[in-house]
């Protein structure tokens, strides 16, 4: 049978992001604000994420047994979820046909390649992925790295609480790191810079400001240095570097 478009949902641990293949870019994107279904990239909570999938659909406005899907898996996602995944779509939501990608395979197709390295940084988890021609994964070479960006946003908050900064919540500090952060060439060289020529304001929902500095390059500096924040793995870099030998 043809179908016209297929639904396309992405699950991550910080969100879901759901559209249609006809799309160029996401039509929906669900916060996993309260209830995390996700941690480090595995399903965990399979009610909540049953939930997140059908407020995916009714945002959508498709009903899901007329649509095939496309859904989005971490590599090395135990066989146990796979089949929970392939459970709930078929059972609940009576989808008519499914398919089941590799994350890094999808991102290196985005691309328009079929060969290289993908470095994926997520929410909770960042594999590095080598994939060879006709995007063959080499399961053996894929890292995984239990850092992401809610790791990079609580050490925002951290720095900015060392700096006589009030509190804030998670939402506006990743939009204070989605904004104003920055991956410095030379960090030390960065750190000696005048202040002034660093600096940025952030407007408040209150319409106050607070100013930001250093820590716009200290907050991503965590991914080269995951020691910061007390993890003993080595940074991205380091990482990518073993596939160069």
């Amino acid at each position: 049978m043809d179908w016209e478009y297929s639904v396309v949902i992405d699950n991550g641990s910080g969100s879901c992001k759901a559209g249609l293949s006809s799309d160029e870019e996401p039509k929906v994107i669900i916060a996993n604000a309260s209830k995390k279904p996700i941690s480090r990239g595995i399903i965990e909570d399979w009610d909540e994420m049953s939930i997140v999938w059908k407020e995916a659909y009714e945002k959508l406005g498709v009903q899901p047994e007329h649509q095939p899907v496309l859904l989005s898996e971490v590599p090395f996602n135990p066989v146990k979820d796979r089949e929970k995944m392939i459970q709930i779509m078929f059972e609940e939501f009576n989808t008519p046909a499914l398919y089941i990608a590799n994350q890094a395979r999808l991102a290196l197709f985005a691309s328009g390649r079929s060969t290289g390295i993908v470095i994926e940084s997520g929410d909770g988890v960042t594999h590095i992925v080598p994939m060879q021609e006709s995007s063959k994964i080499i399961m053996c070479s894929i890292q995984c790295l239990d850092l992401g960006g809610h790791d990079l946003t609580n050490y925002l908050k951290k720095l900015l609480s060392e700096r006589g900064i009030p509190s804030i919540d998670d939402k506006i500090a990743e939009d204070i790191k989605e904004k104003l952060c920055y991956v410095s060439d030379n960090f030390e060289q960065e750190m000696i810079k005048e202040a002034a020529s660093i600096e940025k304001a952030y407007e408040m929902k209150d319409g106050q400001a607070i100013t930001i500095g250093n820590e716009r390059f200290r907050c991503p500096e965590v991914l080269f240095k995951p020691s910061l924040i007390g993890m003993k793995f080595v940074g991205i870099h380091e990482m990518r570097c073993k596939y160069s030998q």
